[in-house]
């Protein structure tokens, strides 16, 4: 094992440069298909399940008998009820005049639907009301023979009677919802609000499609300039098409943030560490490669990211760097006691590359445990968080020596070769050592008390409701907000539940059940 060592570190001095070389090569490529990957974010509840779970294979069926379930809802606030009937009346004629790719209908009343009603109204009463009229009416053309005729030899005393008042109530309660339209459109009770619906064709997680809809909705609303009709007025957006957007810009935004503030503490807390400039960003560097590297393997092995792994990035970086850590400060310690940087490099790799190997093995293999999952949230976690750690490991063990050789031979890296005396650290040991068995008890205590909070959190682990999940600005100032002024519209949401069979017969069984 010593003489492969040897052997390893004389090729590493030897071929730096080429190591290097290659480093950047596969860096940069690996950079190219990391940012392919995480361009293709899918942030979608679809993309968390298995592919074979029933409700995927449903909604993919569904889609090509239903579709247009996606709808980008526009809604209008102002005091003008005339002027906002207007601008709807403008919007709904824009959107209308979208490729039928991205509008598959628009819809801002009922007035088509309220006409066939009214015709068509006696058609929609149920059988046993009509049998009972009917029953009713004979009934009570008897009573009035008998009545008139005083020879009857079968005479009817008792009146039959018709709750026909019930009659009206039961179906005016079934027609509300068209009556809660005076003039047709599509507006609250208090005729504050009004709204216009446009129907995504296609898929109904398809981000492009989303987008272009999004964007042709909010650049049409633009172009008409609300407050020319009403000062007022108001315009907000919502609907599945909204909130996809929404989230998935959400998701993005604190991907960048999280990514950003993880490289600069790990970089400042490792500069604040080791007090070198170059040594920290060697580290670092070498860091990055490793992760490029994680993420363009993971384009070909998983092609996107959902919503659980897009924060991988901050896992990769702050898991990644403990091998090139431990590694770099046995360097370090070895420099600072006057130890040849040739002498040095071999010591530190020897000393720390089985332990971080074993590490980086249990690591990876416990990410790879969830492959055996099939919640894909969890699967292509386990994928990607195995191939990090293997790879983090390979680069701070091939592109990290390569570059303290490179600052070495360019006198780059200053190390002092004085002991480093650790004041918290020693105090820290010191106290250990005095204070064991109360630090003992505490531990045991900690177990027993931990173990009756997690039964309680067991009884109810997860969170059931997804709006939860939904990001603040969202709620606050977007889609969520607006939501609510649609639903005070409709009084009920919109987005259906679709319950599928394989034959007409079972469908109208099941419509009968739902009855």
């Amino acid at each position: 094992a010593a003489f492969s060592l040897s052997r390893y570190c004389r090729w590493l001095r030897r071929r730096y440069g080429q190591i290097l070389f290659v480093s950047l090569i596969l860096s940069l490529v690996g950079g190219y298909y990391s940012v392919k990957l995480f361009a293709n974010l899918r942030t979608d509840l679809e993309e968390l399940l298995p592919e074979n779970a029933p409700s995927i294979r449903d909604m993919k069926s569904i889609m090509g008998r239903v579709g247009a379930l996606n709808h980008l809802s526009i809604v209008v606030e102002s005091k003008d009820q005339v002027a906002s009937l207007r601008f709807v009346k403008d919007v709904s004629a824009r959107l209308r005049e979208l490729p039928k790719d991205l509008v598959a209908r628009v819809e801002d009343n009922i007035i088509k639907e309220r006409d066939f009603f009214m015709k068509n109204r006696f058609l929609y009463m149920d059988l046993e009301d009509w049998e009972g009229i009917e029953d009713y009416l004979r009934t009570r053309y008897r009573y009035e023979r008998s009545m008139r005729n005083k020879y009857s030899l079968s005479p009817i005393n008792e009146k039959p009677e018709f709750d026909i008042d019930g009659l009206k109530k039961k179906y005016s309660q079934r027609s509300s919802s068209i009556d809660r339209f005076p003039d047709g459109y599509f507006i609250s009770r208090d005729g504050y609000s009004r709204v216009v619906l446009a129907r995504l064709p296609g898929k109904v997680t398809d981000m492009t499609s989303n987008n272009r809809l999004s964007e042709a909705g909010h650049k049409i609303v633009a172009d008409l300039n609300p407050k020319s009709y009403a000062p007022d007025m108001v315009v907000g957006f919502n609907g599945d098409v909204q909130n996809v957007v929404e989230e998935q810009r959400g998701v993005v935004e604190d991907l960048v943030t999280s990514t950003v503030a993880c490289t600069v503490l790990v970089t400042l807390a490792v500069m604040l560490y080791f007090k070198s400039f170059y040594g920290a960003m060697a580290l670092t560097i070498a860091l990055f490669a490793g992760t490029a590297w994680t993420f363009g393997l993971s384009y070909f092995a998983v092609g996107y990211l959902n919503a659980n792994t897009a924060f991988l990035g901050s896992i990769v970086l702050g898991n990644g760097i403990n091998f090139g850590i431990i590694m770099i400060a046995r360097y370090f310690e070895e420099r600072r006691r006057g130890v040849s940087w040739t002498h040095a490099l071999p010591r530190a790799i020897g000393h720390t590359s089985e332990a971080t190997w074993t590490a980086a093995a249990a690591a990876g293999l416990s990410y790879l445990s969830l492959i055996l999952t099939d919640f894909r949230g969890f699967n292509q976690f386990g994928i990607i968080g195995g191939i990090g750690m293997a790879m983090c490991w390979g680069a701070s063990f091939t592109t990290l020596p390569a570059l303290l050789i490179f600052l070495e031979r360019k006198k780059l890296l200053k190390i002092k070769t004085v002991e480093v005396k650790n004041v918290l650290m020693r105090s820290i040991g010191r106290f250990v050592e005095y204070a064991y068995k109360p630090i003992f008890i505490l531990t045991i205590v900690s177990i027993f008390v931990s173990v009756f909070y997690i039964r309680e959190l067991a009884k109810d682990p997860i969170e059931m409701d997804l709006s939860k999940l939904r990001s603040k600005e969202s709620l606050e100032h977007g889609s969520g907000f607006w939501s609510k002024k649609v639903d005070k519209i409709f009084e009920m949401y919109l987005t259906p539940t679709l319950v599928m069979t394989t034959n007409q017969s079972d469908a109208l069984k099941v419509a009968e059940v739902l009855r």
